[in-house]
């Protein structure tokens, strides 16, 4: 089929029309009042679908919906899951900074006993949509006039640091030569910043990328988006128990010729012990989720469809689907070249130009320069900007980085 065909077939698929939706949920607000008083009593005791341990993610399975994307994205190994458990006791630091988060912190959240807790006791698991749907409509336990939560800094946001050594445990951390939240492959694809913007730091030979955030993120443990994860793991929607220890996913990608250790938290695990992103949006940005995904290594996405307070739909869709019917293959080279070329770029910027070991930067997000070089694709070109400022910074202080990885600490 065309790709305009592909296009439209999604749309019928997985798109119904915002007016037709609005419609019928109205009339089942109307015509359901009973049921979903029932509905709320039952629905928010869903008890979620156990996790058998020997169903990891398969490296086979994920590798060969990697190629469907594009070639040259490749898994080169599945390195699991970490606990991060913040360290309260400094909560009276609100100033504290991710390069300034001392050796015993990071011990305390990454504890040897708590690093590699078996996952079916730390990641929360899928609930069966199926019997979820059954009592929808559902109005939320909370109005968006609720707020209850935290900052998300430290000591609740995980050291940036966190993920390597949590890696450094399984993997040889000298072959890696990127280590980048989720977010990162996205931009670099399409150029779209969406007010997102990024440190970037040298460490020996490998280019650390980090999203930076002047004012870090209120949690609203009372938000619609929190509220529906917690039904959707079978959890009360009321349950505001401010649980701020979190699960992330680390895996390395063979990305054209680099080595990229990607980390990323965790929604939950299906029942097959495959790991799915879950989103309370109304109009999903299907390409940005697509690249969320692929860095994060999940396969189902779970669409949570919300309009004024009540949750109405819960749809499942495979990252397959996905790749297949919101690009067409054109694109899918032009995204995977734009990342490709970005990374190159970041590689040679940081690692051959900048003389400084742990050298800083910030990627610009207003000066993207476009090669239209004719009878080829148009990549896009991240410029970086050197900065001082220590509180960019991605790596604590020298003392920290040599308690915690003493083979480098000639270098350092």
């Amino acid at each position: 089929s065309s790709p305009r065909q592909s296009q439209e077939f999604f749309a019928m698929r997985f798109c119904a029309p915002q007016a037709g939706a609005r419609a019928a949920a109205a009339m089942m607000r109307t015509s359901l009042r009973i049921a979903q008083v029932v509905a709320t009593v039952c629905i928010t005791r869903v008890s979620s679908v156990r996790f058998q341990e020997e169903s990891l993610p398969q490296p086979r399975e994920f590798n060969a919906t990697l190629a469907l994307f594009d070639a040259r994205f490749h898994l080169v190994e599945d390195l699991g899951f970490m606990s991060w458990f913040p360290n309260c006791s400094v909560e009276h630091r609100p100033r504290l900074c991710i390069g300034d988060v001392g050796v015993e912190e990071l011990r305390c959240g990454l504890g040897a006993d708590k690093l590699w807790r078996l996952p079916d006791t730390q990641i929360s698991k899928l609930a069966d949509l199926d019997q979820v749907r059954e009592g929808l409509p559902l109005k939320l336990a909370f109005g968006g006039s609720h707020r209850l939560g935290y900052t998300w800094k430290p000591p609740y946001e995980r050291a940036s640091i966190a993920a390597p050594f949590a890696a450094s445990q399984r993997y040889d951390l000298s072959q890696i030569d990127f280590i980048i939240g989720a977010s990162l492959l996205y931009t670099l694809a399409t150029g779209d910043y969406d007010r997102r913007e990024f440190t970037v730091q040298r460490w020996h030979r490998t280019v650390m990328v980090r999203r930076f955030q002047l004012r870090p993120d209120f949690v609203n443990v009372a938000g619609k988006g929190i509220q529906v994860k917690r039904l959707l793991t079978g959890r009360l929607m009321n349950d505001t128990s401010l649980n701020r220890a979190s699960v992330e996913h680390m895996h390395v990608l063979r990305i054209g010729d680099f080595n990229v250790l990607v980390y990323a938290e965790v929604d939950a695990l299906d029942e097959q012990g495959r790991m799915a992103d879950i989103k309370t949006v109304w109009e999903p940005k299907w390409q940005q989720i697509m690249f969320l995904m692929i860095a994060k290594g999940t396969t189902t996405f779970v669409h949570a469809v919300v309009d004024r307070g009540t949750l109405n739909d819960v749809k499942e869709y495979d990252l397959r689907d996905i790749i297949k019917f919101t690009t067409t293959h054109a694109e899918r080279r032009r995204f995977a070249a734009n990342i490709i070329e970005g990374l190159k770029t970041l590689h040679t910027h940081v690692l051959d130009v900048s003389a400084d070991r742990h050298g800083l930067f910030h990627m610009n997000t207003t000066e993207v320069r476009r090669d239209l070089r004719p009878g080829t694709l148009w990549t896009l070109t991240p410029v970086l900007c050197p900065v001082t400022a220590m509180e960019r910074s991605v790596l604590p202080e020298s003392n920290v980085l040599r308690a915690l990885f003493p083979s480098m600490s000639k270098e350092d």
